[in-house]
């Protein structure tokens, strides 16, 4: 899928060269991204709240899951990267998972997030016709149409990305316009006035 094709390029640009690097995922899901990680070279410690990772990629000496909320990681200056994607806007205290998903880094290490916007083209067109974004959300379908137990507690702006990181220096990135994952255009932008489908941020410690 084009969506995910462009996400992973934009994810290993900002990663460099992870040959021998240790690297935190955050909501791993299936362990797509881990183990393409560690075809690259990466060890990895993927974190699911739910073990839906595929066994396939458990064979790997260099990939380990743990089945454990991602707020309850106690790891301190131990991962050159941690990656997190459709993960926070799950998480009932947000701030908790970024004070621990800074902890775990070491010095030059590099944060990168993903979360749907909330002003989204399919969230745009709503609310020009009268009905606002209320939360908890549950989507609708989705890439893999199977989201029904999925609930967002909240979506963020670009404004709120940012505040939730507060001080710490970062960039803020829209991705992807277009309606859903499937039709789109893999637009890249730190322009905040668009109804982009995803916001990423990168933190360098």
């Amino acid at each position: 899928m084009i969506f995910t094709r462009y996400k992973n390029k934009f994810i290993f640009k900002n990663l460099g060269n992870v040959k021998d690097k240790d690297i935190l995922e955050l909501g791993c899901g299936q362990g797509d991204l881990s183990y393409e990680l560690v075809k690259k070279g990466a060890r990895v410690d993927a974190i699911d709240i739910r073990k839906n990772i595929k066994k396939e990629y458990l064979i790997s000496s260099n990939l380990k899951f743990i089945q454990q909320d991602a707020t309850c990681i106690n790891y301190e200056n131990l991962f050159d990267a941690v990656i997190s994607f459709d993960v926070i806007e799950h998480i009932k205290n947000d701030k908790i998972l970024i004070e621990k998903s800074f902890k775990a880094l070491k010095p030059g290490g590099i944060l990168i997030f993903g979360t749907p916007h909330k002003w989204r083209t399919y969230n745009l067109l709503k609310f020009l016709i009268g009905s606002r974004p209320s939360y908890p959300l549950v989507p609708r379908g989705g890439e893999d149409g199977n989201y029904n137990e999925v609930v967002h507690l909240r979506e963020y702006t670009f404004k709120t990305y940012q505040e939730l990181f507060g001080e710490i220096n970062t960039k803020i990135f829209g991705y992807w316009i277009g309606f859903g994952v499937r039709f789109g255009l893999p637009i890249l932008s730190s322009f905040p006035f668009l109804p982009y489908h995803d916001l990423f941020v990168i933190h360098k410690k």
